[in-house]
């Protein structure tokens, strides 16, 4: 037998063996969950939907863990006629929905309660509905299985159909991911280069970069080299489309204080039409975002998924940083626990709480925004609080542009929603907060009155803050800085 006929009969093989693995799993599940639910039934004594409903919960989760899918409980969209609320929700590692799930009370019909549900706008595109008797599956619209749910044949083929649906966009986007990552080395290295060559050809270019280099040394760290500008001006021009596809916020990079300057930088930088060629190969990913974003009807999932994208970025754009600062969001569950529990201390300890009038809150390395965000929602149930709150007494720091921009679009916009209005957050600072004191020019050798205008409101904002005194710190530093291997 040739070789290659023999390797492919090993890999006919390999993949026969994990799916008979897969299948074993996924019927050893089916049978956890029945377990789980006479045990319910036999303490509560009941079928009706919120005594059982932990049951298949349970099995969601499990089966959606294999398939690296996590579970949301009372996931909230936008229907026909206002907000509803899914039992449970799979999303993607991007924070996008995969699927999702809705259990009616065994003593309901189920075929009318779908019908209700439909009415109300509940998503068509891949969800069960059960009743622990029944279930339903429907994707992309139509009813395509059911099966009774003690009949594990059925229940496990029903089920089996409802993970493996991808809509045509997840794929595509998911596949653009791939391509970002092949692409993206040469793409940095052709965007380095025009810089390098422009930096010796145009004096006018040299001179910018010169005067920003300058800026930034004095407002976020003196540290800081022409490379490190070269950096910033690259993650700025690579990122430009993400947040606008996502948000719908073409003016960002004009309006922020910090963007516009940079934008200023890359308008020396390119000649007409030179930008668009140079990225062209990016297309199919950003292209992805925007019909990924498009499936995304929640502000907060809308946030989750630019959070994962800055993610997914920055370990392709520069897998070293990514580690040294820590480059994985805070999950909400852990950042909801910290503020409740930074409140609770307040209260017993200094008679306020978090969102009083006269407690300064400051997050020194806010990353993406998320404990600022948690903390608007936190507010939110009193508007003239927050107001004030966001106005004057939220203070946020970051020292790296990329998670400078997501967190001014993710806190900035959590306030719109909130509120009905939009605000500009004078509380974030693109400012090294373990060194802003000689960003201030305070000791000899710095000079305190600064140029230009990414100095002129930035340090406004670092000065500001500095004369604040601040009651809580909170938050989550880049814990993987200078770290040693150490067990």
């Amino acid at each position: 037998m040739e070789r290659g006929s023999r390797a492919c009969i090993h890999r006919f093989i390999r993949r026969a063996r994990r799916h008979t693995e897969e299948e074993r799993v996924s019927r050893q599940l089916i049978n956890e969950y029945r377990s789980e639910l006479d045990r319910i039934v036999k303490v509560g004594g009941s079928l009706n939907e919120g005594s059982v409903r932990d049951a298949f919960q349970g099995l969601l989760k499990s089966w959606g863990r294999s398939n690296d899918l996590t579970y949301l409980s009372e996931h909230k969209m936008t229907g026909s006629g206002g907000n509803i609320y899914v039992d449970g929700a799979l999303v993607y590692d991007i924070r996008v929905p995969f699927g999702y799930w809705e259990a009616k009370d065994s003593k309901d019909d189920l075929d009318e309660e779908i019908r209700k549900k439909e009415a109300k706008g509940y998503p068509r595109t891949n969800i069960i509905y059960e009743d622990t008797k029944r279930a339903v599956l429907i994707q992309d619209r139509v009813r395509v299985a059911e099966a009774d749910m003690a009949d594990t044949d059925e229940l496990h083929a029903l089920m089996t159909r409802f993970f493996a649906y991808e809509q045509e966009s997840i794929r595509d986007f998911r596949k653009a991911i791939g391509k970002f990552a092949e692409d993206l080395p040469a793409i940095l290295e052709a965007l380095r280069e025009r810089i390098r060559e422009k930096r010796e050809a145009s004096t006018e270019y040299s001179a910018a970069e010169v005067a920003f280099l300058k800026q930034v040394k004095e407002t976020i760290n003196p540290a800081l080299e022409r490379a490190d500008v070269t950096e910033m001006l690259i993650q700025h021009i690579l990122t430009e489309d993400i947040f606008n596809r996502v948000f719908d916020m073409r003016d960002y990079h004009r309006d922020n204080n910090i963007a516009k300057q940079l934008y200023a930088l890359e308008r020396e930088l390119f000649g007409y039409g030179e930008k668009p060629k140079l990225l062209q190969a990016l297309r199919p990913y950003y292209t992805g975002i925007e019909e990924t974003a498009h499936l995304i009807q929640s502000h907060s999932e809308k946030q989750n998924f630019l959070k994962s994208l800055y993610e997914n970025f920055y370990k392709v754009y520069n897998p070293k940083a990514a580690d040294r600062l820590g480059v994985v969001y805070t999950p909400g569950e852990i950042v909801r626990f910290m503020i409740r529990s930074a409140d609770w201390l307040c209260e017993q300890h200094f008679g306020k709480n978090l969102v009083d009038p006269g407690v300064e809150i400051l997050d020194p390395a806010t990353g993406t925004g998320t404990y600022i965000v948690e903390l608007l929602e936190y507010f939110r149930g009193q508007p003239d609080k927050l107001r004030h709150k966001y106005k004057e007494e939220l203070h946020a720091n970051e020292v790296a542009i990329l998670p400078y921009y997501v967190a001014n679009l993710n806190i900035e916009a959590t306030y719109q929603a909130i509120t009905g209005q939009f605000a500009e957050f004078e509380g974030l600072c693109l400012v090294d907060t373990l060194d802003n004191v000689d960003g201030l020019g305070i000791h000899s050798g710095h000079q305190f009155d600064m140029l230009g205008a990414l100095s002129d409101e930035n340090i406004e904002r670092v000065k500001r803050q500095n004369r604040r005194k601040i009651s809580v710190i909170i938050g989550n530093p880049p814990y993987n800085a200078n770290q040693q291997n150490e067990r």
